[in-house]
C-alpha cells in the first residue's frame, strides 16, 4: 500500500508539472509584444518564438515518453526538468534574438513524460497491486 503523503507529493508534482508546461506554452503569446519591442523581432522572428517552442514540445514527446517508460520516472523527470531550468534560464539571460531562439528548445523539452503521463501516474498511485504499469508491460506479462 503506498502511503498517504507519497501519494499527495505525486499528485502535486504532477500537477505542478502539468501547470508549467501550459503556463509556460502561453506565457511566451503573452510576452510577445514586449520580447518584439526589446529585441526588435520582425513578424517572422516572431513566429519562430512560438514555432520552435511548439515544434520542439510535439516532436520530442514521443521519444521522451519511450525513454521515460526505460529509465524510470523519477530519473526522467529530474534530467527533464533541469532542462527545462537551464532552458529558462537561457532566457532570461537571453542579450539577443539569437540567444533567444536558441534557448526555446531546451525549455520545451518536455519532461513531464509524454503521452503516457496520465497511466504513469496512476500506476504511481495504484501501482502496488500491478507488476509492472501497463504502457510499459509486455503483452501477457503481469496481472
Amino acid at each position: 500500500m503506498i502511503k498517504k503523503t507519497t501519494a499527495f507529493y505525486v499528485v502535486l508534482v504532477g500537477s505542478l508539472a502539468s501547470f508549467m508546461a501550459a503556463y509556460t506554452s502561453n506565457a511566451v503569446t503573452m510576452a510577445l509584444p514586449e520580447l518584439a519591442r526589446v529585441f526588435h523581432l520582425s513578424n517572422i522572428l516572431q513566429n519562430w518564438t512560438i514555432n520552435l517552442y511548439l515544434l520542439t514540445m510535439a516532436v520530442l514527446s514521443v521519444p521522451f515518453g519511450k525513454i521515460c517508460a526505460q529509465k524510470g520516472l523519477k530519473k526522467s523527470f529530474f534530467y527533464g526538468a533541469l532542462v527545462f531550468f537551464i532552458g529558462t534560464a537561457g532566457i532570461i539571460m537571453a542579450a539577443n534574438t539569437e540567444m533567444l531562439l536558441l534557448f526555446s528548445p531546451p525549455e520545451a523539452s518536455p519532461s513531464r513524460g509524454g503521452p503516457r503521463r496520465q497511466s504513469h501516474r496512476e500506476y504511481l498511485l495504484h501501482g502496488a497491486r500491478r507488476k509492472a504499469c501497463p504502457p510499459c508491460r509486455p503483452s501477457g506479462a503481469g496481472t
